[in-house]
């Protein structure tokens, strides 16, 4: 059930959220009024509560596409097999690869743990 703060208890948690560096002598506190914009109190409660006391680094957002590219690369290439290794872009190769080395990896350790039952 979602709750819908009030105007006076808006202002009071984000007015929290911008004490919490010095509170807590944590400078990376200095983005959760940002966070809290983004995703609001339920949202940033969530957080807390899966991942209170984590780092995590957001990646930029062509980060994200890189990788998403590399991975439909993969896809069409590895899964779906409608496209040939031979049509990757150069600029997409170099993650194109590591999704190759990381699946590779993975249907390997697959395999042992399957001959070992």
């Amino acid at each position: 059930m979602s709750k819908k703060l009030t105007n006076k208890e808006d202002l009071d948690f984000a007015y929290l959220l911008e004490l919490m560096p010095p509170l807590h002598d944590v400078p990376g506190f200095c983005w959760l009024p940002e966070l809290y914009s983004l995703v609001g109190h339920e949202g940033l409660l969530k957080l807390c509560k899966y991942a209170g006391g984590e780092r995590i680094q957001i990646p930029t957002l062509d980060q994200l596409t890189d990788s998403m590219d590399a991975l439909q690369w993969f896809y069409d290439v590895h899964i779906s097999k409608k496209r040939d290794v031979t049509e990757v872009p150069l600029k997409v190769l170099p993650m194109f690869m590591k999704v190759v080395n990381v699946y590779n990896e993975r249907q390997q350790r697959c395999s042992k743990q399957y001959e070992k039952k």
